[in-house]
């Protein structure tokens, strides 16, 4: 119990870099434990999908580009592949 509070804590909190909380999110869904966290997941996700337009040009990976898209997809977002096709392209 004192785990799944933490790793909630974790997910909400607002100082991760992106990369961490989507790395974070994408390895508890590989470890079969994403039913524990759904709310959690759903509510970072959201935030993520808001606002991925100020926060995401930040970032400059690839791989953080793709697990966000990947991850964003999964869920049931709709993520438009032009916006990270053009992302990707400029971080080239």
């Amino acid at each position: 119990m004192e785990l799944e509070e933490e790793v909630r804590c974790m997910i909400n909190s607002g100082d991760m870099e992106m990369l961490t909380i989507l790395e974070m999110i994408d390895d508890i869904q590989r470890l079969g434990l994403g039913h524990r966290f759904e709310k959690d997941i759903k509510r970072r996700l959201d935030r993520i999908s808001s606002s991925e337009q100020s926060s995401f040009e930040a970032e400059k990976s690839l791989h953080a580009t793709a697990l966000c898209f990947r991850l964003l997809r999964q869920h049931g977002y709709e993520v438009s592949q032009g916006t990270y096709v053009m992302k990707i392209n400029s971080t080239v």
